[in-house]
């Protein structure tokens, strides 16, 4: 566990001093599915260091940014084919593409959830039960944003209060040119004059159909949460020391099986695999944390989880920190990084496929 004032342990990493990205424009998210919007490119920046990483994935080993950061109200690191969108509203992350396709969903889909936001656990102290809740300083009220001088920009959340709790978010993001990555850092700030416990939770909504795969926890871990215990879920196979979650396999209209995944991990990962009718081959999510023990994820939740829309709209795909006490004025960082990338037209999009464990072995190599 982090300490009161300390950042978590060993991570994904921070993002360097790279250089930075350019913001899109105004209309640069994109639809459901759709291409994203054109923001005005800027003037090139500057590479940071370094070149293509070893996996040579598409889209990674940009040796440039788009600059300026800001544009048209939008903060914005583009490299290469990639884009990574932050709207100041919420400090939500509402573009990840490819080639102006954008994996996250937009406000069309769903008016309240969309995009990828950064909520604390666990989430019966500020969601009343069926209210479908949502705390404005966490998702929909203007965060202050700063750019630094490598280009990265933080957004400064206000304070709330919940549960006898009072505290504040704030989230650093810079583009990892070396890497090719999204260096994201959530932090947790107790504004209150009284400890309490709580942890990160990072909330990413994607589009239907994907598949979701990750490290399976230690078989003595706790056994996972599903919304109905009884009841086989056909998204979840267990092979290849992985758990494979097949949204494409999803009965809509089935209420056993609506709601949430949540169970222990390993490995410190979860990936996603977004499909792409462009022929061009499916996108691929990865996102890297620290790895914590089993259990120590908030009461209730898990280290990944993933919560299936009984509409199908959307489905989400979710990470969280340790849950730790944080004493009055202490802060605790959490990095996560993201790589988004275009996989190859012959990985198919399948439960169970070594091609898929391997592409994701070799990218965090």
């Amino acid at each position: 566990m982090a300490g009161a004032t300390g950042s978590a342990g060993a991570t994904a990493g921070s993002a360097g001093a790279s250089g930075t990205a350019g913001a899109a424009g105004a209309s640069g998210m994109a639809g459901a599915q759709g291409t994203a919007g054109a923001g005005a490119a800027g003037s090139m920046g500057t590479a940071g260091a370094g070149g293509a990483p070893a996996d040579g994935g598409a889209g990674s080993g940009a040796s440039t940014l788009v600059l300026p950061v800001m544009r048209a109200g939008g903060y914005t690191l583009e490299f290469g084919n990639t884009k990574f969108v932050v709207d100041p509203a919420g400090a939500r992350i509402v573009e990840a593409s490819i080639d102006g396709a954008n994996i996250l969903t937009n406000a069309t889909v769903n008016a309240k959830y969309w995009g990828s936001s950064m909520w604390t656990a666990p989430e019966g102290e500020w969601m009343a039960l069926g209210a479908m809740y949502i705390v404005p300083a966490f998702d929909t009220l203007p965060f202050i944003m700063l750019v630094g001088p490598d280009n990265s920009f933080t957004a400064v959340g206000p304070n709330t209060t919940f549960n006898n709790k009072t505290l504040s978010i704030s989230k650093k993001f810079a583009a990892n040119l070396p890497a090719g990555t999204l260096d994201i850092v959530y932090s947790i700030t107790n504004q209150g004059t009284a400890a309490f416990m709580i942890g990160h939770w990072e909330v990413t909504r994607v589009f239907p159909n994907g598949l979701t795969f990750f490290p399976a926890p230690p078989a003595a871990s706790k056994a996972p949460v599903i919304a109905n215990p009884s009841v086989v879920n056909p998204c979840v196979t267990k092979s290849l020391g992985m758990v494979w979650l097949d949204h494409s396999k999803y009965m809509p209209g089935t209420p056993a099986l609506y709601g949430k995944y949540s169970t222990d991990a390993s490995g410190g990962w979860v990936a996603h695999v977004v499909p792409d009718t462009s022929g061009k081959g499916d996108i691929l999510l990865v996102k890297t944390f620290k790895d914590i023990p089993d259990g120590k994820a908030a009461m209730g939740q898990g280290e990944v989880e993933v919560y299936y829309r009984e509409d199908r709209s959307y489905e989400e795909v979710e990470d969280h920190h340790e849950q730790a006490m944080f004493a009055p004025a202490a802060k605790i960082d959490w990095p996560v990084r993201w790589y988004l990338r275009r996989l190859p037209t012959s990985v198919t999009r399948t439960a169970g496929n070594q091609q898929l464990v391997d592409y994701v072995t070799n990218l965090l190599k």
